[in-house]
């Protein structure tokens, strides 16, 4: 809720400061002449004022997923574990494409639907990055960069 308020005041301030510029642009010129000795008034530039949202201590979001922590289920085989927590790191001596396929028979025994699947190589450079929902999300990125190691990075929410 306190995003559409920050949304509506940013889309008020915007059309306000857009009809206040053509207003001005658009004016008719005065026919009428004056003397050289009166100058002529200069238009009143008002400042815009930014409206911001500031969520109360008691505000708890809803839709945004929580990362869980992962346990050595997600560890590919074959690998050893650089840091754990909320996104599983691991290195790899094996070929990226057996840790690609490995991962993907993981994700789709474990309910996940494959969402999206990209895989790259380019320079030496591989990057292969599964998403997948179900009963949550699961984020794998497999890169190798011209090292004898890939990196696994296996992120699941719930």
């Amino acid at each position: 809720m306190n995003i559409a308020l920050v949304v509506i005041a940013v889309i008020v301030i915007v059309a306000g400061a857009f009809t206040s510029r053509n207003g001005l642009a658009n004016q008719p010129e005065n026919i009428e002449t004056k003397p050289e000795s009166t100058p002529a008034p200069s238009p009143t530039v008002k400042p815009v004022v930014t409206v911001v949202a500031t969520p109360s201590p008691t505000d708890t979001p809803t839709s945004e997923p929580k990362r869980v922590e992962i346990n050595s289920g997600w560890a590919y085989p074959n690998s050893r574990v650089i840091s754990e927590g909320g996104t599983l790191v691991l290195m790899s001596g094996d070929n990226t494409d057996a840790i690609t396929d490995w991962y993907k028979n993981k994700i789709e025994s474990g309910g996940y639907n494959v969402k999206s699947f990209i895989k790259t190589s380019a320079n030496d450079v591989i990057k292969n990055v599964i998403n997948a929902a179900g009963n949550g999300s699961v984020n794998v990125e497999i890169t190798k960069d011209g090292s004898s190691e890939a990196r696994i990075e296996v992120e699941v929410s719930s």
